[in-house]
């Protein structure tokens, strides 16, 4: 019986440490979370404007008559800028009624009615030195209302993929070092998330001068600036 009893109290005893064997803590871990940031300056290649012919009269045939003969001689000058190596595109065509809701100062009871033509060009010059010498020609004519020029580069996805490639060796780099600081190991990565690349460049307005003269000052900027982010989040454990 006392052998019994003995083998008995320790089974229950082996029984009793079972539960806080099973309920040991996990090994150490966690996530690392960072945000690596890119930029990218890239000379542009392209040089856009939008260039139109306007013509305002009092009646729609005579507008319409008067703004064919304007665009016939707009003409001639798009084709020297064509031969200068500039691309061009016609673009819209609208003709639109304009009223005065109080035309003499509200003097006079039926509001007065204008009419407008308009006859919008897409030009597109490379290399973007060459601007400055195709505006000022198409400016001396007087023919041309000249919206802001605006620069790209003929491939921008080459270049966002740059900063996208710059953004995450940034979060890499920054992981390393919070890792190596906190006594941590990184491991698989666990998350990416709001990644984006874009250019930060907008239209360039431009001061025009109407006279004859081969430059209206226009200088193209050296680089434009494309940026990007992205979230990143690693699997970190002891060392």
């Amino acid at each position: 019986m006392t052998k019994i009893v003995a083998a008995a109290g320790l089974a229950a005893l082996w029984l009793a440490g079972a539960p806080a064997l099973a309920q040991s803590p996990p090994a150490p871990g966690g996530v690392l979370t960072v945000r690596g940031a890119a930029t990218v300056e890239q000379r542009p290649d392209l040089a856009h404007l939008t260039v139109s012919v306007v013509t305002s009269g009092p009646t729609p045939d005579g507008v319409a008559r008067d703004h064919a003969a304007r665009v016939a001689r707009a003409a001639v000058t798009l084709a020297q800028v064509k031969a200068q190596g500039a691309s061009v595109d016609q673009g819209s065509y609208g003709l639109a009624e304009e009223r005065d809701p109080e035309p003499d100062g509200g003097k006079t009871k039926r509001p007065a009615v204008t009419y407008r033509a308009e006859t919008r060009y897409d030009v597109t010059v490379s290399p973007v030195d060459g601007l400055d010498a195709i505006v000022a020609a198409i400016a001396a004519t007087g023919l041309f209302d000249i919206g802001p020029a605006s620069y790209a580069v003929a491939d921008e996805t080459e270049v966002l993929d740059r900063v996208r490639r710059a953004a995450m060796a940034d979060a890499l780099h920054q992981a390393q070092v919070y890792a190596d600081a906190g006594g941590v190991r990184l491991d698989a990565i666990d998350r990416i998330a709001d990644g984006e690349a874009l250019g930060s460049g907008g239209p360039v307005m431009m001061a025009l001068k109407r006279a004859r003269a081969p430059s209206v000052g226009i200088v193209p900027p050296k680089t434009l600036t494309f940026q990007g982010g992205i979230n990143v989040t690693w699997r970190i454990g002891p060392r």
